[in-house]
């Protein structure tokens, strides 16, 4: 199933003589993909020649299933989503190369604080990061604009701006900026919250302009541009004026 022939494995070192590996990981975070099985193995083999090995590790499949939406998310498929050469698979060093380059992936796009808050992602659960959480209650206290990067069920990672004005229970409610549409959000699709640039649209008519510190506030829309009459012509010319009158 793997392409490994006995053969292939008649010169490989016993278990036994690369134990002391073990030690190395003693605090450490291992990083696997399909964790909930491939650990198994070396820890019941390190029970038997010394110290136990490590019980927890950060699954790739799991975290990329909620950072990413892909047909498939086995190793070999999330690499030719990324640009990563496999190399050849199921052999060690190409797995840990093709691994190490997904959860660069996975980092990059859910911005975690600790490796705790990579390990609190669930699948099915509805549980959301405690740090997205926090955030999210950060953003309701400011009141003021954040991006949101969020993951519908459906589709890849979506980016917009948005007030966030009340955390209940699973979901975060707020509207959208600039449309100001109402949005409740599932806390566990939310995979980043960050600080949105003050807006800038002065002049265009119909569209938020930035008010007092840089946000826009309920009833800052520019006005439609009224005309004036050219110092150079009789011919009316529009501009937009701000501040409105």
């Amino acid at each position: 199933m793997h392409g490994i022939a006995v053969a292939t494995l008649a010169s490989a070192p016993p278990f036994a003589s690369i134990a002391a590996v073990v030690e190395i990981l003693d605090g450490a975070v291992p990083v696997a993909h399909a964790a909930e099985w491939d650990p198994r193995v070396p820890a019941r083999r390190a029970e038997r020649v010394g110290p136990a090995g490590p019980t927890h590790a950060l699954d790739t499949l799991v975290v990329a299933r909620r950072a990413f939406f892909q047909p498939s998310y086995a190793l070999a498929a999330l690499a030719r989503a990324f640009a990563i050469d496999p190399g050849t698979a199921h052999r060690a060093g190409d797995d840990v190369r093709t691994l190490r380059g997904v959860y660069a992936h996975v980092v990059k796009e859910l911005s975690p604080s600790t490796p705790r808050d990579l390990w609190m992602v669930r699948i099915g659960e509805n549980e959301p990061r405690p740090g997205v959480v926090a955030a999210c209650q950060e953003a309701v206290t400011r009141g003021t604009p954040v991006q949101v990067t969020y993951r519908p069920a459906s589709s890849g990672p979506k980016e917009f701006g948005m007030v966030m004005t009340a955390v209940d229970g699973p979901h975060v409610h707020g509207f959208m900026v600039p449309s100001r549409g109402r949005r409740t959000l599932l806390l566990a699709r939310v995979l980043r919250v960050e600080p949105l640039p003050p807006l800038s649209w002065v002049g265009k008519p119909g569209r938020f302009a930035a008010h007092g510190d840089g946000y826009p506030g309920p009833r800052d829309r520019c006005p439609p541009p009224r005309p004036r009459r050219s110092f150079v012509s009789d011919r009316p010319v529009f501009a937009p004026v701000w501040p409105p009158s």
